[in-house]
Parts: structure tokens; sequence; C-alpha cells
């Protein structure tokens, strides 16, 4: 945690200088979530960070030295300047880049814990964003699809309660960020981002959940009616013998609950369809 703290106020003192190319994002006041998360992972699990992410990578053991001259824009450094501050990579200790756009990280650790599930490991993949996060489609989708799926990936919510600027009372309803995503079915647990060893037990308990869950996908029973996916208007009704369904077919709802019937739904449907 000192080391994450001194980092980061070399950093300031820098950009203060006017020795940083554009924007800076810190995460001081935030080091017990970053180094209590880590010490629960493995060296095989994956980490997927936020631009504010300076703490996580160097929690997974990476070089301080070559992540400030990343920072710096140095050929020496872990993207060979290509990266800066944003964008702090290093696969070998299980940091994937992290990325610039807000909730962009929540689809990369999705498709990370899927590739993860398929080749039958047991490593899992741990994703740090911010609360604001919670007002992007596309973070509901990776979470949609990780719970449905049952992929080996923790969500850390790191709550500092200001989306940037914005404080996340103006853009959120609400007093309750886990019920979100428990929405998805997805346990979540509320933890003292200060306290560094809470942190740890919080998110060890949901590792070892993750590696324990297995895919749960299956398949729908609803079955889509003829022509939903062509464009064309057709209509087709249930098989019938003798002014009644035959047993195990599934009838039409929207037929079987108009004015005279399915039989006289189908006609009227059949004759509007001509007309356009």
């Amino acid at each position: 945690m000192t080391l994450v703290r001194q980092f980061e106020e070399r950093c300031l003192a820098l950009s203060r200088r006017g020795l940083l190319a554009g924007s800076i994002h810190l995460c001081i006041g935030q080091e017990a979530v970053a180094v209590g998360a880590a010490a629960a992972l493995r060296p095989d699990d994956l980490t997927v960070a936020t631009y504010r992410g300076h703490g996580h990578v160097l929690a997974r053991g990476v070089d301080p030295y070559r992540a400030l001259a990343e920072v710096l824009g140095r050929a020496t450094g872990l993207c060979k300047g290509k990266g800066g501050s944003m964008h702090l990579t290093d696969v070998a200790r299980g940091v994937l880049p992290p990325n610039s756009i807000v909730g962009a990280g929540l689809p990369i650790a999705t498709g990370a814990a899927l590739a993860q599930l398929r080749r039958g490991d047991s490593a899992v993949t741990l994703c740090a964003f911010g609360e604001g996060t919670l007002n992007q489609g596309a973070a509901h989708e990776a979470l949609n699809l990780a719970a449905i799926w049952a992929l080996p990936v923790i969500f850390l919510c790191e709550n500092n309660g200001y989306a940037e600027m914005t404080p996340a009372y103006e853009t959120i309803r609400g007093d309750s960020f886990g019920a979100r995503v428990a929405a998805y079915g997805i346990p979540t647990t509320a933890v003292d981002g200060m306290d560094v060893g809470a942190v740890a037990d919080t998110v060890g308990e949901a590792v070892a959940r993750a590696r324990r869950r297995r895919s749960r996908l299956r398949r729908g029973r609803d079955l889509p009616l003829p022509g939903a996916l062509s464009g064309r208007p057709r209509y087709r009704l249930p098989p019938r013998r003798g002014g009644r369904a035959v047993a195990g077919a599934r009838p039409d709802p929207a037929a079987t609950s108009a004015p005279g019937g399915a039989r006289g739904a189908g006609c009227r449907a059949r004759r509007d369809a001509g007309r356009y």
C-alpha cells in the first residue's frame, strides 16, 4: 500500500511540473482495495482495471520503474511508452490492458473468463470498475452474460462517490449499487474499502466461489412462430382435429385470445396481411 501511495504521489508531482502528457487518474485513498483484492489472486489469475488502475497494476507485482516509465511515455515503459497512464499492461503478471472508456473493461473481463472456462482451468478474472460504470449499457450486458454462463469472473466495484467530477447520487437512484448487480443473480457483498484485510477476505470468498462455478447455459423453452426471423408476415395455426387443437401442440396465444377463436383470428390475419 505504501508503494502504491508513493507511486501516485510521484505521478501527481510530475504532472504538476508538466512532465506528463495528457490527463492522469490517481487512486490515492483507494490503495486498500487494489492491494486486498490482489492478495486473493493466484499468479495465473487475470486482472482488468480501469484508467484509475495504477494500484491494481502495482499490486499484481508489476515493476514500478517500468510502470512509471510508461506513464512518462518512455521506450523503457511497459508498453514502450505508447500506452501511457491509462493503459499500464503486463500480461506476464496477469494484468490485461486497462481501458480508458468507462465500462469497457467488463466485456473484456467477461470474454477472458469465458476463455478460462473453455480451457477448463481453475483461473479466474478480477474486473475492477467504478460505481459510475453501472450506468453503462455494455456493463449490464457483460454482467448478464457472466451470470447466465456462470463465468469465473469477480466484479469489484470501487465506490469513491464520484464518476469523474459528478457525485454518484446525482446519476444513480437508490443507495445500493450491489442491488443492481444482484438483479442478475450474482451474489454481492459490501465491504469497507479502507480495510485491506476485509477486502482480501471478501474477495477471497468470491474467488473461491468463482473457481467452483461451471457453465449453466440452458436453452429456452419458448419457440418462435414461423416467419419470426424472415421479416415476412406469415401466420400458421397449430394442427387441429375436429375443431380442437392436437394434443401436445402449442397454440398461438394471440390467436386463441382473439374474438372468434384461433381459426377466426388466423383468417383475419391472413386477410389483413394480403392488403399490404
